[in-house]
């Protein structure tokens, strides 16, 4: 109840028109004044919500989703996680090999328990057959819910509900997501979208104009907007992050994003949508644990910290903030995130492992070369010179033998031979691990090998 307006009446109004000190029972009449002021304390508090819902900076649930409707948005509901799991058999005679496996439609797979206690449930999306002589096959399937929570790090989706003869196992890949799961958009969200609309609404090239078009766009999460790139008059970079983690469904919502923005744009601008370079990053993390840890924590510890990381950079939890685009890569922000989601670890030590590094360097030439398109391997090279500036002679090199350079794997066999750059990366990574970029780099991809080391 309002205080004040309790004041008023038993204090001020009150008083004018009953004598509380006369004999006569007075307990029925300061009932209903107690329920006037319950009243009188709901329709000021109603007022005061009237006001707030008025306005889209303050406005919250429907009374925001009334207000951005009046110019044309919509609040984002939430999305199901879409993906392809591997369903592998281990052929232990040709007999095997020789016979067909049907994998029927809402077949149903789900996670191993996370360190929350929580597994996941997933359907295949169509009927597939894995022909005689195939040991494995990639099969599309979706969310049971929907949600971020689905958008699971792989080797999590393990299990099948119902055994399937000839199927021994079933498991997701690092880039087993075609369309990443959404929760409902959020009021904070919804109120960035509307601001940015008003963008669309001014005459010339306004920023907000070209951000409102792409996040328009469904499968896009984050977008930066870079006018007149490197000083050049009527152009205008449009970086877009996707829910994507597979390359073909990547580039396809990009597409969309270049198809809606060519269509609003002003004319005589030019407008260049792109998805931001990844920023490999390879290291591993030794979590130094509390003498007080048990035993039968340190699995479910070292599991948390896996799905943490996973959240950071695919959205999948409610409570961790993923990178975006732009933002550097910060070893403090990394390792508090990991301490303030998991009790019990006394201090968190990172270390390179240089081969690893190389060896998913050149999984990641192989992911950017397949994700754009080039006319050459020169022009391949060329766009990842500031990827591979730290070999100092390899640019040098390449020039020598391009001759005999055809293809990727052409490429990645002429590095792997280079006996510089085992030396020159470990250089490299130890100089910079801790100096951040500024480049529009946010889709890292970070392959982590969690340690424990418990202290006594």
């Amino acid at each position: 109840m309002d205080s004040e307006i309790h004041y008023k009446i038993f204090k001020e109004i009150a008083p004018k028109y009953i004598d509380f000190s006369d004999s006569i029972p007075t307990g029925v009449l300061k009932g209903l004044l107690e329920i006037l002021a319950e009243s009188a304390s709901l329709i000021r508090e109603h007022q005061k919500n009237v006001a707030k819902e008025a306005y889209v900076q303050s406005a919250s649930g429907t009374a925001l989703d009334y207000l951005v409707g009046q110019i044309g948005l919509e609040r984002l509901g939430a999305t199901k996680t879409i993906g392809q799991v591997i369903f592998g058999r281990n052929a232990k005679t040709d007999k095997d090999k020789d016979k067909s496996v049907v994998i029927k439609k809402n077949t149903i797979l789900k996670t191993k328990l996370t360190s929350l206690g929580k597994e996941y449930r997933y359907l295949v999306t169509k009927e597939v057959t894995i022909p005689p002589g195939v040991d494995k096959m990639l099969v599309e399937v979706i969310a049971e819910e929907s949600g971020i929570a689905y958008n699971v790090p792989e080797k999590y989706i393990i299990r099948l509900v119902n055994p399937i003869s000839g199927i021994d196992y079933v498991e997701n890949s690092s880039n087993w997501i075609i369309t990443a799961g959404t929760n409902g958009e959020s009021d904070s969200a919804l109120r960035k979208r509307y601001f940015a609309k008003w963008g669309e609404l001014v005459t010339g090239s306004n920023a907000l104009a070209y951000e409102s078009w792409a996040r328009s766009v469904k499968g896009v999460t984050d977008v930066v907007v870079i006018p007149t790139p490197n000083g050049q008059k009527n152009l205008v970079d449009v970086i877009v992050s996707t829910t994507s983690t597979a390359a073909e469904e990547d580039n396809q919502i990009i597409k969309r994003a270049q198809s809606l923005i060519e269509t609003n744009k002003p004319i005589g601008v030019d407008v260049m949508v792109y998805g931001p370079t990844p920023k490999l990053i390879n290291m591993n993390i030794i979590l130094h644990l509390l003498p007080s840890c048990l035993d039968s924590d340190v699995v479910v510890m070292a599991t948390r910290v896996k799905e943490i990381i996973n959240a950071m950079f695919v959205a999948s939890d409610d409570y961790i903030d993923i990178f975006r685009i732009g933002e550097d890569f910060i070893l403090d922000r990394f390792k508090q995130t990991i301490m303030n989601n998991v009790k019990g670890i006394k201090y968190i030590e990172f270390v390179i492992d240089t081969p690893s590094f190389l060896n998913d360097m050149f999984a990641y030439l192989r992911y950017l070369y397949n994700l754009t398109s080039f006319e050459s391997i020169s022009n391949f090279v060329e766009f990842t010179s500031p990827f591979l500036g730290f070999v100092s002679n390899f640019n040098v090199k390449f020039n020598e033998i391009k001759e005999s350079i055809e293809t990727i794997d052409d490429l990645i066999e002429a590095m792997a031979q280079d006996t510089t750059l085992t030396e020159e990366s470990t250089e490299f990574i130890s100089s910079n691990i801790e100096i951040t970029s500024h480049q529009i780099a946010a889709k890292g991809i970070i392959n982590v090998l969690t340690k424990i080391s418990k202290e006594v």
